[in-house]
């Protein structure tokens, strides 16, 4: 991975200087997105940061769209995300 010596800087728990800086210049280099690993969950996966509006436009509405809901519960230091089929349950005490 061309990105790996920086890798410590992008995960950091609690500051977003170095990833916003990455943004900055990648939204100065006309890049619309940045896939990264999640630096949350435990399990290695993936999101994508979007950079530009036009990610979001579209002539007509996408018919698989979904409705996702959060909630954080300080008791058990827990954040559920749920639709409709799904839920799924994770782990926020590191937070």
């Amino acid at each position: 991975m061309p990105f790996n010596r920086d890798s410590v800087l992008w995960k950091h728990r609690t500051s977003y200087a170095a990833t916003q800086q990455f943004a900055k210049i990648a939204r100065e280099a006309n890049i619309g997105s940045i896939l990264y690993e999640s630096v949350r969950d435990p399990k290695p996966s993936w999101c994508v940061a979007v950079l530009t509006p036009e990610a979001f436009s579209k002539n007509k509405p996408n018919p698989n769209i979904q409705t996702w809901w959060m909630s954080a519960h300080k008791r058990t230091q827990t954040v559920d995300w749920r639709t409709d089929h799904v839920s799924i349950t994770f782990d926020a005490s590191q937070w």
